[in-house]
């Protein structure tokens, strides 16, 4: 395998690619860098077109840069956040139907989603270890 890096920027209606020793090229639209890059690659060097890789960077202004990097520092604090309510959630699932012995109608009101969800999170995900997984006894009335 053949790999390269280079980095890729705007001018008027192209993206320019330079690749690292190798060359510039240009792609109409930025879907099509990672191609051109390597065609010129393989053009350039004679490797086969399938065998190079080229790591393009994309040069944006720094004002959007930052906004990208804040954007995707956002997107992946909200995916930790996603996750760790995910797991909450599923803990609390089998709390409540184990521990507190409520219906999947019961549990999917407090939790406000749908029994269907609450049914997918039950079969889905083991109780948490240490857990009583058996309902109470019964108590008897007079």
């Amino acid at each position: 395998m053949n790999g390269y890096t280079g980095r890729a920027w705007r001018e008027n209606d192209w993206w320019v690619i330079d690749v690292d020793d190798v060359g510039t090229t240009q792609a109409r639209t930025l879907d099509k860098v990672d191609h051109m890059a390597r065609s010129l690659v393989a053009d350039l060097t004679g490797a086969p077109y399938e065998s190079v890789v080229v790591a393009v960077t994309i040069d944006l202004p720094p004002a959007i840069a930052a906004q990208v990097a804040a954007l995707r520092a956002k997107t992946d604090q909200a995916a930790a956040q996603a996750q760790e309510a995910s797991e909450l959630q599923a803990r609390l699932v089998h709390t409540l139907a184990a521990d507190e012995r409520l219906t999947g109608r019961e549990i999917a009101a407090i939790l406000k989603v749908t029994p269907g969800r609450v049914s997918q999170i039950a079969k889905k995900t083991p109780p948490a270890q240490g857990r009583r997984t058996t309902s109470r006894p019964a108590t008897r009335s007079a």
